[in-house]
């Protein structure tokens, strides 16, 4: 068989999407762990002519299972978004925030690249699926599906409050570009307007979770929603769902590798955080779409 045929199908593979600071990295980490698994590394990431270090991700579970010396922790890889092999992939300008992208938009160059980089890594990893955590995948989900029409998505939400506060907090968001009603907006030249960066933050939530509930339909039982909130609260049940979604088998050695995660709920953050009257316009804003999605306290 040649190597192309060989890429040509990848076994359902996985996609984590949804607005960041949402627990979307925590949920990747778990998952990484999965002994069927395979994904983009810190590794593969940056030295992509390199695809055979996808074979030390296999190591990936040490990081956890043992008490290994921090400076040792940086030699073993772990599950990495991939933005770099995503843009050698997709091209795009470098002084530009990578647009959403619908099936129209797929090309017969970006398939090859995209199978052939997720092939490497199956390969090398000796795994069977693969997935990827990729917030900018978010609104990439229709270009994803009609690369892979046997794809799972799985869309993590939290309370718009607390993923509000979780964005201003991190030290990178005022350089975030983000899409809110199809068009880029800058968070510091928003700010330095003097407007109000947590309402911001609340438009991209509502943005990027409704271009979501829009598009769940079309991909009918491929299609999870899961909330933060479960996941911290009962992760074990929690994740035995994810993994039943995803027809892959929960294992002890699995199990093990779970139970070494410190798993908190942290939207505790967001109390006090706002002013009520932040708090008003937020809900105001969030208001619409949280309704379709199961928050009943709000």
């Amino acid at each position: 068989m040649q190597e192309n045929d060989k890429n040509k199908y990848i076994d359902r593979p996985i996609f984590v999407v949804g607005i960041g600071r949402s627990g979307s990295t925590l949920l990747y980490n778990l998952l990484g762990g999965h002994p069927k698994l395979a994904w983009f590394s810190n590794f593969t990431s940056r030295l992509q002519w390199l695809p055979q270090l996808a074979g030390l991700s296999r190591y990936y579970p040490l990081r956890q299972l043992y008490a290994i010396p921090e400076v040792l922790k940086l030699l073993i890889p772990r599950p990495f978004e991939g933005y770099e092999i995503w843009d050698t992939c997709r091209p795009v300008p470098k002084d530009t925030i990578s647009p959403p992208l619908a099936a129209s938009d797929v090309t017969e160059a970006d398939e090859r690249r995209v199978r052939k980089v997720i092939a490497a890594h199956l390969k090398y990893q000796k795994r069977e699926r693969f997935i990827n955590k990729n917030i900018r995948n978010t609104y990439r989900v229709e270009y994803l599906d009609a690369m892979f029409p046997e794809a799972r998505f799985i869309h993590i939400v939290r309370d718009p409050l607390a993923t509000v506060a979780s964005h201003l907090n991190v030290q990178w968001w005022p350089k975030r570009k983000i899409w809110i009603d199809g068009r880029v907006t800058h968070a510091a030249e928003w700010s330095a307007a003097g407007k109000d960066e947590a309402i911001l933050a609340a438009h991209h939530w509502v943005d990027g979770t409704q271009y979501l509930l829009d598009r769940q339909a079309s991909f009918g039982e491929r299609f999870m929603r899961l909330h933060y909130e479960d996941m911290v609260s009962e992760p074990k049940q929690t994740i035995r769902t994810v993994l039943d979604f995803c027809g892959l088998e929960w294992d002890g050695e699995f199990e093990k590798f779970m139970e070494t995660f410190q798993i908190k709920n942290m939207n505790f953050k967001a109390d006090g955080f706002f002013s009520g009257e932040q708090v008003r316009e937020i809900k105001e804003i969030c208001e619409p779409v949280v309704k379709n999605l199961g928050y009943e306290y709000w």
